[in-house]
């Protein structure tokens, strides 16, 4: 839903309610003209074995209908990956999940990094965190910042400067200035 309310993704993502396993559907959804095509696994599926049954026979049933579209498959098992040597693209949540756990091992702080780049927190979600506790206080707080996306202009008072610098290049300037 978020991506279908943010004004560059709105007209360029279609959503359809179905299943790739009715010809109908693939129909409906033009998969033959398709450039890509993504499909996520059932989360709330008490079985996961089953959740991606059904995300590797709905992968099979495009490949067959739209050979030249891009595949992207959300699986929840590594074990079935082994089904969708078809696809382009792969990821496999227990394997992220591994994979994630084994870069904080090395780099202790990587998964709450990598979480709170992907999550946003609300306060009153973090009110049962100790406050008592310094490291969990940090936490909280950095917790709580979000990551904006906004356009530079020639009006901007700060910002103007930045126009048509990479990022690494304006936050050396920035360093340097602030």
């Amino acid at each position: 839903k978020l991506y279908l309310s943010h004004p560059v993704w709105k007209r360029r993502i279609t959503v359809l309610i179905g299943t790739p396993l009715r010809l109908a559907d693939l129909n409906r959804a033009r998969a033959q003209t398709a450039i890509a095509c993504f499909l996520h696994t059932t989360r709330n599926e008490t079985d996961p074995e089953t959740a991606d049954q059904h995300t590797i026979m709905s992968a099979w049933a495009i490949r067959d209908y739209a050979p030249q579209c891009k595949l992207y498959v959300q699986i929840l098992r590594p074990k079935n990956k082994i089904f969708l040597e078809m696809a382009d693209h792969v990821v496999c949540e227990g394997e992220l999940k591994n994979a994630l756990l084994a870069a904080s091992s090395h780099c202790p702080g990587m998964a709450t990094l990598v979480t709170l780049l992907l999550h946003t927190f609300k306060p009153e979600e973090l009110k049962s965190v100790p406050q008592n506790d310094p490291n969990w206080k940090l936490y909280s707080e950095c917790a709580l910042c979000e990551v904006h996306e906004c356009r530079l202009g020639d009006t901007s008072k700060y910002f103007h400067q930045f126009v048509g610098e990479n990022f690494l290049n304006a936050a050396a300037i920035a360093y340097k200035i602030y």
